[in-house]
């Protein structure tokens, strides 16, 4: 079980190292500070291995449970800023027949505007809640001893 987080806890730290989970700023502030929880629970450097001495489930599991996010807010267009061609899709189209053409994806734009801060909603427990009730669900099912 001691495991099971464990390689949760790197799983998520390989994810937000190598893959795009969201934007540049939100995955370096997931990353930052996960980093930041890990380290002084001295599950970071170096990685612990089996049998994990020190460590017990519930201990890392309930402390993975209160792994903070940071609180920020992002321009609402900010993921267009990171694709080619946003100052089309952020100005109004020309023309009718231009209007046609970016569809449905307009629509879904033309409502937003540059410089309206919205509270970022990624969060580190999005990624470790589901894992953590995963194996603790894991644990009420184990039976211990041997009758």
């Amino acid at each position: 079980m001691v495991e099971g987080i464990i390689t949760a806890l790197y799983g998520l730290l390989d994810h937000l190292r190598t893959r795009e989970v969201c934007i540049f700023e939100c995955q370096s502030m997931l990353l930052g500070a996960l980093i930041k929880h890990m380290s002084p629970l001295n599950l970071l450097e170096p990685r612990p291995l089996k049998p994990f001495s020190g460590f017990s489930f519930a201990q890392v599991t309930q402390a993975a449970r209160h792994f903070r996010t940071p609180i920020w807010y992002s321009d609402p267009l900010q993921p267009l800023l990171e694709e080619p061609e946003f100052e089309e899709r952020l100005g109004k189209p020309r023309s009718a027949s231009r209007k046609k053409k970016l569809g449905k994806e307009y629509q879904e734009y033309e409502h937003l505007k540059h410089g309206e801060y919205q509270k970022h909603e990624c969060s580190l427990q999005s990624y470790l809640q589901p894992e953590a009730d995963r194996l603790n669900e894991g644990i009420h099912g184990l039976e211990l001893g041997g009758e």
